[in-house]
């Protein structure tokens, strides 16, 4: 168990960090962007295909993170309503409904990497490849995290959300 809690913390510093500067760059970017629009007159050829593909990095490395720490919109009205044993059950059976839907997101995007492999960004002039490349990673961390959240509810099934943090 602590091999895993090892190898959790440095998935989840890492995703912090190039979240982080992923967010910063873009925050450059679109500055840039907004400067040379209005202030000069043009625009800096780029800056609006970059700032695309670094929004796309930038939503699904953090989707895996505000899975983790719960802040994605919920809808618990249900299971407040139940019995504790019920709502167990209706909260495993959102794991599960979950990991199927990542499943097949990450099912689908084989066919959508091959062919943006044989693409090319005509104004960053980058291989297609790194922006698709995105979903499988992204769909691959809300996996492991949802992993790391089922197994958390097993171990610790009456921990509040709260007391659940992103990292110790």
């Amino acid at each position: 168990m602590r091999a895993w809690k090892v190898l959790d913390t440095a998935i989840v510093r890492v995703t912090e960090v190039l979240s982080v500067a992923i967010g910063l760059i873009l925050l450059l970017f679109l500055t840039l962007g907004i400067l040379g629009r209005y202030i000069t007159g043009f625009s800096v050829s780029f800056v609006e295909s970059a700032s695309r593909l670094l929004l796309v990095w930038f939503f699904l490395l953090g989707c895996g993170l505000a899975l983790r720490v719960k802040a994605h919109v919920g809808m618990d009205l249900l299971q407040r309503r139940l019995p504790r044993p019920a709502a167990r059950a209706v909260i495993y059976l959102a794991h599960i409904g979950s990991l199927i839907f990542y499943g097949m997101v990450l099912a689908g995007t084989a066919q959508a990497l091959s062919i943006s492999a044989g693409t090319t960004d005509p104004s960053l002039g980058i291989n297609g490849l790194w922006g698709m490349i995105s979903v499988p990673i992204g769909f691959g961390l809300l996996v492991y995290h949802q992993i790391y959240l089922v197994v958390e509810d097993w171990v610790r099934p009456d921990a509040a959300p709260e007391q659940q943090q992103l990292t110790e």
